[in-house]
């Protein structure tokens, strides 16, 4: 799942392994692109339950559980260094990449929607390992219903 999220981040479009327990090979893969990331991102108040339908999609919920995984891992790591374990320094050759991806490489409402999930959900641990490394994504706008 954490290499999941890291490809959807690292591509504007892509097949990604999102159902790896189907039985056909094909049938694993989904295509994912910077919309379909957003409408996933989304707050799920957000979205309106209708006519007894999930408020996101199968893919959607994919996506969710891969970002869920990777930005545990930067919770993780941050706790790590909270315990005297690690220091940030000693991250940065592995965690660096993907900080910068997320607070200046990625298209701003993409970032954007990943902030607010950030904050949405409580990866506060997330927060503050950017904070380590320079970068700041705490919520600078309102959550929007149009993403």
């Amino acid at each position: 799942m954490v290499r999941n999220a890291m490809f959807i981040l690292d591509w504007g479009a892509r097949y990604i392994e999102l159902f790896p327990e189907k039985e056909k090979y094909d049938d694993r893969f989904e295509k994912v692109d910077r919309e379909i990331l957003k409408k996933a991102l989304q707050y799920h108040e957000l979205r309106i339950k209708e006519n007894n339908k999930e408020r996101f999609t199968r893919t959607e919920i994919a996506i969710r559980d891969a970002f869920d995984h990777f930005l545990s891992y930067f919770e993780r790591y941050n706790q790590f260094i909270e315990a005297g374990l690690l220091s940030a320094k000693e991250l940065e050759p592995y965690l660096n990449y993907w900080i910068e991806a997320i607070s200046s490489k990625i298209e701003p409402d993409v970032r954007n929607a990943i902030y607010h999930y950030i904050n949405s959900y409580g990866f506060s641990g997330t927060k503050k390992l950017f904070l380590r490394f320079g970068q700041d994504i705490f919520l600078k706008t309102e959550l929007s219903t149009t993403i």
